[in-house]
């Protein structure tokens, strides 16, 4: 992968899918991590540096979605990959939110396809299928639906407080500013990307290499 060195974090409870996805990555310049688990995935975060990520949306007890979540508060900047069987509405915009950089789903997986996901969104691109990219257009999810949005440093260190799901008040308390102001900001930011929510924000910003 572009002859640089970069550890990759491959996460399902199924452990023959999970070793395939690490199968898929067996190259020189990558470090495979695997975990069957919310809590293994966690503890190989707490020590080691990831640049990405496959996830599983389904991953008891917890779920893929809270995990990514939680992953990113840890390492904001890894490159995250939702892998799911099921290509249902709710957990496709599930992974959305959570700002993942591609999607996968199971029934079209095999080695060379996952290599080709994992590599563009190591290069800062996204992975989404036609199916998949359709229902996102239509939930406004297109990652260069009229370009990135430009913010000013202010509003990116806002933003990145955002994607670790602080509130206007306790940001406000980290970047001296009143929480009025950080508001407004915010606002700003949702009204610059056209997004309604705090969630899809931090989503934009996340497929758009922002954050």
């Amino acid at each position: 992968m572009g002859g640089k060195n970069v550890n990759i974090l491959v996460v399902d409870d199924h452990v023959f899918f999970c070793d395939q996805m690490a199968e898929a990555l067996d190259l020189p310049s990558v470090r495979v991590l695997c975990a069957y688990s919310e809590q293994e995935a966690l503890e190989i975060s707490k020590g080691d540096v990831l640049q990405a990520a496959a996830i599983d949306a389904r991953l008891p007890p917890g779920s893929g979605i809270r995990l990514i979540r939680l992953l990113r508060s840890q390492q904001p900047h890894i490159k995250i990959l939702g892998i799911t069987s099921f290509g249902e509405e709710p957990t496709l915009l599930d992974f959305a939110y959570a700002g993942v950089q591609g999607i996968l789903l199971k029934r079209d997986f095999c080695k060379p396809l996952f290599r080709e996901a994992i590599q563009k969104i190591l290069d800062g691109g996204t992975y989404f299928d036609g199916e998949v990219k359709a229902l996102l257009d239509k939930h406004a999810f297109d990652a260069h639906k009229g370009g990135s949005a430009e913010f000013s440093p202010k509003e990116l260190g806002i933003l990145e407080f955002l994607s670790k799901g602080l509130s206007s008040k306790e940001i406000a308390d980290y970047v001296h500013l009143e929480s009025t102001s950080v508001e407004t900001y915010r606002k700003r930011m949702m009204k610059q990307t056209d997004t309604k929510t705090s969630a899809e924000l931090v989503a934009y910003a996340f497929r758009n290499g922002l954050l």
